[in-house]
């Protein structure tokens, strides 16, 4: 991750088998957020691809140098995760399940 100062900082899954999916932000650009998922029913030998289980997020308050907070989410229904949306003042999302029609909405902390 590139801050607009130029330094480089390096961006993990918490968990190992986890990973980074798109980046949601604010319409004010004060906080984003990456939702952390985690491939299941991938069979290599079958060369059958999985799906994505939404697993937590990374919650991203200024200087944006690290996560803010790492919320993981228990009892998810959400699969294949679409269409994230952040409110305009960072403290609601929302993310919706393709092709199952589900919404899940989540109460973020306020920022630091």
């Amino acid at each position: 991750m590139r801050t607009d100062s130029g330094e480089v900082h390096q961006l993990g899954p918490p968990k190992k088998g986890w990973g980074l999916a798109r980046a949601i932000t604010c319409r004010t650009g004060r906080r984003f957020v990456i939702p952390l998922v985690e491939v299941k029913g991938s069979y290599r030998a079958f060369d059958i691809g999985g799906y994505d289980v939404l697993r937590g997020f990374l919650v991203f308050d200024p200087p944006f140098r690290a996560p803010s907070f790492t919320l993981l989410v228990k009892d998810s229904r959400i699969k294949n995760p679409e269409m994230p949306a952040l409110s305009p003042d960072g403290r609601h999302l929302a993310i919706f399940a393709y092709p199952d029609p589900i919404v899940e909405v989540y109460e973020l902390p306020p920022g630091k």
